[in-house]
């Protein structure tokens, strides 16, 4: 548009140094013209660019909320069934133990979700999450599991989002507060500041997640090495079969 404006421009100043009887008024009167023609155009050009990013920020947050809808309900349930482990065992050694699960289940699904949500709220405040294509899954996920990142973003974002991210991230890094705290801001966040509906597990959906579960937990028993990690996938099978932890009290 301004080299446009700049080339009628010019040749308006050749029309009159080729034919000085031309009146001013005539002259004022197209460079009227030109200004508003620039004008209109630009700002449709700037309307039309707005429109466009505005159009991509709800897609990839459309995005995001499908990733976390698939994701959280059943980190909910078992966060839930360990916080009710912890409750009904006040022993040293259930606690060390429930712990120790604690941190193996809920570190590896926690960074992903906060970084979700993390996303989610960086596309509201312009702020670039990934210096790559935000659309690339594999390069968001390794970006939530990049801890100096994303607390790079968090500084970043205003002063109330601030705060709340950075206990969600004290919790999984140094076990700040508990584990019921963590999901009661982990959904505050998702559905009161980002409005992200959640939906509840029927029976059903909830017996069908705990199926799948325990395959997976089969598959990584069979294929462990590690004396810690047999012992609490040990114990978590059972819960789940039994309902209850196998320590003694």
């Amino acid at each position: 548009q301004e080299s446009s404006l700049t080339s009628k421009l010019k040749k308006a100043n050749e029309t009159l140094a080729a034919n000085p009887g031309i009146s001013t008024e005539f002259v004022s009167d197209n460079l009227s013209k030109a200004r508003k023609w620039f004008t209109e155009s630009y700002g449709e050009s700037v309307a039309m660019k707005q429109r466009g990013g505005e159009a991509k920020r709800r897609s990839l947050q459309g995005k995001l909320e499908k990733e976390f809808q698939t994701i959280y309900p059943t980190f909910r349930v078992f966060a839930n069934g360990l916080i009710k482990m912890l409750s009904e065992f006040n022993s040293s050694p259930a606690q060390v133990l429930i712990k120790e699960f604690q941190d193996y289940y809920v570190n590896s699904i926690g960074f992903n979700l906060i970084g979700i949500l993390l996303e989610y709220s960086s596309l509201n405040f312009d702020i670039n999450f990934s210096p790559e294509n935000r659309e690339q899954g594999e390069a968001a996920q390794s970006l939530r599991d990049d801890v100096e990142h994303c607390r790079s973003i968090v500084n970043e974002l205003p002063n109330l989002y601030k705060k709340k991210y950075k206990v969600l991230y004290a919790f999984l890094l140094k076990g700040d507060s508990s584990l019921a705290d963590f999901l009661t801001l982990l959904e505050d966040i998702a559905t009161g500041d980002l409005e992200i509906v959640l939906q509840n597990l029927d029976k059903k959906s909830e017996r069908n997640l705990v199926f799948g579960h325990k395959k997976d937990l089969f598959t990584r028993l069979n294929s462990s090495k590690a004396s810690k990690e047999v012992v609490v996938l040990s114990m978590l099978m059972v819960f789940l079969k039994n309902g209850t932890f196998p320590i003694p009290l």
